[in-house]
């Protein structure tokens, strides 16, 4: 299916297994039919300079919880999109060769987070699931990281990575890879990092690889 300029949409198909979208639409729901067992659960979603109409907008997309793997592709021209929900999706994998934008994310049953994109990817204001891992491209990424117990590593790229605490959850890393990255977080929560002894121990352990602090 390919839309352009849509309004506030819905699809809904148990056999649909990638969608194409482009222009200044509204919101957009796709549900995968009636059937007790989907008959797909991978998803591509292709975008090509999605964006919103003013700041008034909403251009969301909502994806039926049967859907577990989703694949987002964002070629071409950059695209934003106001939040993507996927809330039964395990793997997120973002590629193409265009900066994907989300000024959310509702991954909240996902394992793993890959971006390929060259140009890079930003998750918005939404810290990966604990339980992600996440693994960054070549391209500049952006993303928010609470009490993750996973390894995430943002790649090349001129990254930024947003801690929500002072810390990460047992047994997370959190590497900024090459290239010049940020590390972002509140005063408090930098201060709280640096004690003297066991805090700031357990934070160079965990998270390195940064060249700037803001």
């Amino acid at each position: 299916a390919s839309l352009n300029d849509y309004g506030n949409s819905t699809i809904n198909s148990g056999a649909l297994a990638t969608v194409n979208l482009s222009g200044t639409p509204g919101t957009l729901g796709i549900t995968t039919g009636a059937l007790t067992t989907a008959a797909v659960s991978t998803l591509g979603l292709n975008l090509n300079g999605l964006s919103f109409v003013n700041a008034a907008t909403n251009n969301a997309i909502t994806v039926d919880a049967d859907i577990t793997t989703l694949n987002i592709g964002s070629s071409t021209a950059a695209s934003t999109v106001a939040n993507i929900t996927a809330t039964g999706a395990t793997t997120v994998n973002v590629t193409g060769d265009a900066l994907l934008t989300l000024t959310n994310n509702t991954f909240a049953a996902a394992t793993a987070v890959n971006v390929t994109n060259t140009a890079g990817a930003v998750f918005g204001t939404t810290a990966m699931n604990v339980g992600a891992t996440f693994t960054g491209g070549a391209g500049a990424d952006s993303a928010s990281f609470g009490l993750s117990t996973t390894t995430n590593t943002l790649g090349a790229g001129n990254d930024t990575a947003t801690l929500t605490g002072a810390t990460l959850g047992t047994g997370g890393t959190l590497v900024g890879g090459s290239n010049t990255d940020t590390l972002s977080m509140t005063g408090a929560n930098a201060a709280t990092a640096s004690v003297a002894g066991a805090a700031v121990n357990a934070f160079v352990a965990a998270v390195n690889g940064f060249e700037n602090l803001t």
